[in-house]
């Protein structure tokens, strides 16, 4: 697996792109700035995988469990719209590229409200 970030500021977008060992690709895309304070889907992320499956939200969780592992769980919604293999995603990086998408997942969730659970601390 491999991990990059970009911003598109003509698109207004920054997007974490998770590639799997097979190419498939997870992309987690927000908004850089909300276009209105009144709009809900503003603060919102979207899912998307490189087939066009699209879905608004979609993690219910982001599950570390190791210096360079952990687990996106997807909501019920998000399994059947990205026809997903499980209810989660392992994401298993060199430390540098898990730190990108651990702290690029934590911000996007605390955005919208998701959960982050880190085990490491637990030790």
């Amino acid at each position: 697996m491999r991990a990059t970030y970009e911003q598109n500021p003509a698109d207004n977008t920054e997007a974490l792109h998770l590639v799997d060992a097979t190419g498939n690709t997870l992309s987690i895309i927000r908004a850089l700035h909300q276009e209105s304070a009144d709009d809900p889907d503003a603060r919102r992320y979207a899912l998307a995988q490189d087939t066009g499956a699209t879905v608004y939200g979609g993690i219910d969780l982001w599950l570390v469990d190791d210096d360079d592992h952990g687990w996106i769980y997807l909501s019920p919604e998000a399994e059947v719209v990205l026809d997903a293999d499980g209810d989660a995603y392992e994401v298993e990086l060199p430390a540098d590229e898990f730190d990108l998408v651990d702290r690029t997942l934590r911000r996007f969730l605390a955005l919208d409200g998701g959960e982050v659970v880190d085990e490491r601390r637990s030790r």
